[in-house]
């Protein structure tokens, strides 16, 4: 899997923020990462495709509702066409999208052992020219929906989709594209001060005060 310099920096990033932003690692904070199908269209890439990438979220969780940021990217740089406003030849580009979103969980994975989810939130897409100083960013609102799954203790399993399509300039304005992309993700994730996982049934046993 190719990552460059700009995405690492950008998981960096939002590492961070996350450490910084939490008092400490207490009950309510999970992170997770996971594979993704990660589709890509614009009418600046030479085709529209689905890649074998990745998907690191991290955010707080209370009892129903849940604040996340997250990074997802195709994990490899995409072939585009020459540029229209300048001239630059094809290139490659590097594509990702960082999102901060609000997660409503239908059950509570304190007393269920698993919950479906509907997730909003705000996204900024990229898509960075690899040779040359060309680039292509937008925001959007993004959508998705999908469900977790107790597995042992504060370990759970992460199904979902997400969605969004944003507007995008170039670096001088000139001109305007859509970039958009959906992807499908399997994430393990780990919440701290999840209760025990009960030997049967779907309720999950309280956490001893």
């Amino acid at each position: 899997m190719d990552i460059s310099p700009r995405v690492k920096t950008r998981l960096v990033l939002v590492a961070l923020a996350l450490v910084v932003a939490r008092p400490s690692l207490a009950d309510g904070w999970d992170l997770g990462l996971g594979p993704a199908f990660v589709n890509v269209s614009s009418p600046q890439l030479s085709s529209n495709g689905t890649y074998l990438g990745f998907r690191l979220f991290g955010g707080y969780r209370w009892e129903r509702l849940g604040f996340e940021v997250s990074v997802t990217s195709p994990g490899q740089k995409l072939d585009t066409l020459p540029t229209t406003t300048i001239d630059y030849p094809a290139d490659r580009a590097e594509f990702s999208v960082v999102d901060v979103s609000l997660r409503f969980d239908f059950l509570s994975l304190q007393t269920h052992t698993w919950s479906p989810y509907v997730q909003i939130g705000y996204g900024l897409a990229f898509l960075d020219w690899q040779t040359y100083a060309y680039s292509l960013a937008g925001t959007a609102v993004t959508l998705g929906a999908g469900a977790d799954v107790r597995l042992h203790a504060g370990l759970f399993l992460r199904v979902g989709f997400s969605w969004i399509s944003a507007g995008t300039s170039d670096p001088y304005g000139d001109a305007t594209y859509t970039l958009a992309s959906t992807s499908l993700f399997v994430t393990l994730g780990w919440q701290f001060g999840l209760a025990p996982l009960p030997a049967t049934g779907g309720a999950a046993v309280p956490a001893a005060p």
